[in-house]
């Protein structure tokens, strides 16, 4: 294998790794959208689902080989975007 071989796969690792961060960090503002909202007509509701997403967090985290680092990692994201008062609290801005 070349060294130019070797720098597109690295490029190609790279990209994909920071896609799928792309799709976690949306899917995990999505979450907070849905929770945010229904939380604003029921009060317990946010804390009901943050409960529950501490249950299935918990449950796939005792599941070896089930699941990997990449999913307890989203339900870490949406339990952090469910709970940033405002986007850039998410995401290090502002």
């Amino acid at each position: 294998m070349t060294d130019r071989n070797r720098e597109d796969i690295n490029l190609a690792v790279a990209a994909l790794i920071e896609d799928r961060d792309d799709i976690k960090m949306a899917l995990a503002a999505l979450i907070a959208c849905v929770v945010q909202t229904v939380g604003e007509d029921d009060a317990t509701f946010q804390r009901r689902f943050e409960k529950r997403l501490e249950e299935w967090y918990a449950t796939f985290k005792e599941t070896p080989g089930r699941l990997d680092l990449q999913a307890l990692e989203t339900l870490a994201w949406a339990k952090s975007a469910v709970r940033a008062e405002r986007p850039y609290d998410l995401i290090g801005g502002g």
